[in-house]
Formats: C-alpha cells, structure tokens, sequence
C-alpha cells in the first residue's frame, strides 16, 4: 500500500485499495492501518452464528462466528468504515440473514450466491434461478421499507453492479465478480 500510494503520486494518479477477507487475522495495528490509508474493507459473514459457521469452519470443525464478531467489534470501536460479505448457500435462510444484517445495523451488504464450483459442485442446489431472483427482490422490498419507515439506509451492492452491467454491458468498469469466467484474471 505504501509503495502504490507513493508511485501514485509521482505519477499524479488515483489509485484505491481494496480488501475482502474473513476477518480472522484483523487487530487493532491493520484496523488503523486500513483507517489511516482509506482501504475500502468487505468482511465476510454469512449471518447469524448457527448459519456462518455451518461453512465458514477451522481446520478442527469449530466455527468461525465468534472470532469474526470479535473483529468487526474492533472495526467499530476504531471506527473504520466497512462492508459485510454474505454467501447465500441456503435459500431457506435469506431473510433470517437479511435480519440479522438489518438489526445489527451493517449499512453496506453484498449478497453472494454460491456458486458450484470448487467444494461447492457437491452441494445440490436448492432454487432455481428464477426463484432466487424473486428472493432477491423481496429482500430489495423490506431494503425500501426499512428505509421508509424507520430512516435505515441498506446497500446492497451487488444490485448497483448488477444495473450497471445490464445498462453498460462493455464498461471498463464492470464488476470482476459478474464476469463469467470469474474477471479477477483479467
């Protein structure tokens, strides 16, 4: 980071940093660090303990929950701005998830779908895509009400990345994580 920030300004360009991780490894030295050099910072949990832990595991099967709450308390006690990072692995779940995110105040969400790949191919697919879309727009639904009655502004960033793509399909800007294959190589 320091290294890009300094190349940035020799050559009087804007460069941003962004990280998505667990969370496991933060402490209190990498919170300000990430403060201090405006790092946008995406968490990832997947709602409520009994349902992150379901995936999001150690090496001895114990689950990850409790260690990731500790950080994002640490984030917020520093007051560094961050994002959370949800997979959907179970439809079932989406609300409870979207309800866990909502009455925990996390303004900035982003909803992952998993996708078959990897581990993932092994694990059969409970909606279809259709359904899944209708989910996504209840979920949009109880965004707007939220915000209606009680003032709370959720993003949801996916469906930012989402109409940008539809309206400006070949965008130098689009969305890495869209593209299929996966753009994060391009």
């Amino acid at each position: 980071v320091l290294y890009g920030e300094k190349i940035a300004r020799i050559r009087d360009k804007e460069l941003k940093f962004l990280i998505q991780t667990n969370g496991l490894l933060l402490n209190a030295d990498a919170a300000i660090f990430i403060k201090k050099h405006k790092i946008d910072l995406g968490i990832s949990l997947d709602g409520p303990k009994e349902i992150h832990d379901c995936n999001r595991i150690f090496a001895d099967g114990a689950g990850s929950y409790n260690r990731i709450v500790k950080n994002i308390n640490l984030l917020k006690k520093l007051d560094v701005k961050f994002g959370v990072l949800s997979v959907i692995s179970n439809w079932k779940h989406i609300n409870r998830i979207f309800s866990f995110f909502a009455d925990n105040k996390f303004d900035t969400i982003k909803f992952n779908f998993l996708f078959p790949q990897g581990r993932c191919v092994l694990q059969e697919q409970e909606i279809s895509e259709e359904a899944a879309a209708n989910e996504f727009m209840k979920i949009l639904d109880k965004m707007i009400k939220l915000y209606k009655t009680q003032g709370l502004k959720i993003k949801e960033s996916n469906l930012g990345f989402i109409l940008e793509n539809l309206i400006s399909p070949h965008s130098k800007n689009r969305y890495m994580c869209l593209n299929s294959p996966c753009g994060a190589m391009f």
